[in-house]
């Protein structure tokens, strides 16, 4: 609804918050959890402890429902922590983040989730634009067939840091595939303390466990183990090493 500019709204002097806790999303087709929002300033959302198993719908070998589905604007804050998605029949955790000014970015944090034996989609997908920041940490991928899709796809947006998560024995079109931010940032993404292995990246041109883009991406002491690509990581310019 519009807002009229002479009349006060008391009810906006503090953040809304929508919360999904304890939950158990069991052999849905559309999938687990969407969540949309749109707006000057959407709630806060957060979605924790929560077990999503065997959603989606395989058709042939197309994408089916992811079983989270995030498209949120200017949302402060957002929260998906100590949940599982298993036998996902799609992505298993999509988010789209859009602000439109760097005071209203979204500060995401993807914690300690388990995310194992799904298929026909993608693990997780960030996409995105720069005003928004989300730490990825803690987290367990493995077993997951995604086919001719990306395993984790990070896209526009900055995670900082991609840290401390386990990739293992996963198959996909690449492990991990990072695309550039906007053009003239100072610092994009840091990934950190990962470990990569026994994962097999399918793209016929770019067979490597991780691929960045020119961003002044930081990977710092990340293991990497994975013998059936040809390279363990394949940059841009501007990618420091340590």
């Amino acid at each position: 609804m519009p807002l009229s500019p002479g009349r006060a709204y008391p009810e906006q002097n503090f953040q809304m918050q929508h919360r999904i806790d304890d939950c158990l999303f069991e052999n849905n087709q559309g999938g687990g959890v969407r969540v949309l929002s749109v707006g000057e300033m959407g709630p806060d959302f957060v979605l924790a402890n929560t077990r999503l198993l065997n959603n989606g719908l395989a058709l042939l070998n197309l994408t089916g429902p992811p079983g989270i589905f995030l498209r949120l604007a200017n949302t402060p804050r957002l929260a998906v922590a100590n949940c599982l998605v298993r036998w996902q029949a799609g992505h298993a955790i999509q988010a789209h983040l859009t602000a439109d000014q760097v005071t209203k970015g979204t500060r995401g944090n993807i914690t300690n989730n388990v995310l194992v034996r799904n298929h026909l989609g993608g693990v997780l997908w960030l996409t995105g634009n720069h005003f928004n920041t989300v730490n990825v940490s803690n987290n367990y991928l493995a077993h997951n067939d995604c086919g001719r899709r990306d395993v984790i796809r990070v896209a526009g947006l900055l995670v900082h840091p991609f840290g401390d998560n386990t990739v293992y024995d996963n198959r996909g079109n690449l492990i991990l595939n990072s695309t550039a931010a906007a053009e003239g940032l100072t610092q994009g993404s840091v990934y950190r303390r990962n470990g990569f292995q026994a994962n097999q990246a399918l793209d016929h041109r770019r067979r490597a466990t991780v691929f960045c883009s020119n961003a002044r991406q930081i990977f710092e002491d990340n293991y990497f183990r994975n013998p059936a690509n040809l390279y363990e990581l394949w940059m841009g310019n501007q990618t420091l090493l340590k």
